[in-house]
C-alpha cells in the first residue's frame, strides 16, 4: 500500500511544506496538493510512478458517497499530484480520509491503493470540523 502526505497548496518544485490537514470552505475552490511515498522503505522517499500513471482520489461527501476526483502529477516530479477543486465539489464534501488509487501503468494493469488518513478538515465559520 502506498502512503501520502498533504503539501501546502502553493507547492511548486522542491518548495513545499507537510500540512497536516487542508482546510477548506464549503463553495470554495481550493487545491489539494499531495506527495506519494513508499511506506516500505525506511528513508520514506518520494515514491514516482510511471510517466503514463494516473491517480484517483476518493473524497467523503456529506450525503455519504464519495466525490471521485483526477489528480495531475507535477511535471517535472511525478511523485507531486494536485487537483483544483472548484465551487460545486466543495459545496458537498465532509472531509476526512481520502482514499486513492494509483494506476501505475496507465493501463488498469497494476493498481495501487492507499489512504491519507485526516486530509481534508472542513471549515465553517472560524471552527475546524
Amino acid at each position: 500500500m502506498l502512503k501520502a502526505k498533504i503539501i501546502s497548496s502553493d507547492a511548486s518544485l522542491n518548495n513545499f511544506d507537510f500540512i497536516s490537514s487542508l482546510e477548506f470552505f464549503p463553495g470554495s475552490q481550493t487545491r489539494l496538493v499531495m506527495r506519494l511515498f513508499n511506506p516500505q522503505r525506511k528513508d520514506q522517499l518520494r515514491y514516482i510512478p510511471d510517466s503514463s500513471a494516473n491517480l484517483e482520489i476518493h473524497i467523503p461527501k456529506k450525503d455519504g458517497t464519495n466525490e471521485t476526483v483526477t489528480m495531475t502529477a507535477f511535471v517535472d516530479d511525478r511523485s507531486i499530484w494536485y487537483a483544483d477543486l472548484q465551487e460545486t465539489v466543495t459545496e458537498d464534501l465532509a472531509g476526512g480520509n481520502i482514499f486513492f488509487e494509483l494506476d501505475e501503468l496507465g493501463d488498469g494493469s497494476k493498481i495501487s491503493l492507499g489512504v491519507v488518513e485526516n486530509a481534508m478538515s472542513l471549515f465553517i465559520s472560524g471552527v475546524s470540523c
